[in-house]
């Protein structure tokens, strides 16, 4: 079932995901890139952190 906040965790997701990709394609023309890359994947990984833990203290 797809709530409201699915719905944003699915977009910031996908836009941040493609924010990851373009920057992995960067890296190859830009030795900083690698930085924002590196921030952005933490930021993903963050988020989902954030949303699983909530996600299960409401189903206690």
């Amino acid at each position: 079932m797809i709530t409201k906040r699915t719905g944003w965790w699915i977009f910031f997701n996908i836009f941040l995901g493609a924010q990851f990709i373009g920057l992995i394609f960067e890296t190859i023309r830009d030795s900083y890139s690698w930085l924002y890359a590196v921030i952005a994947a933490l930021l993903i990984v963050g988020v989902n952190m954030y949303i699983y833990s909530e996600g299960k203290e409401k189903l206690k």
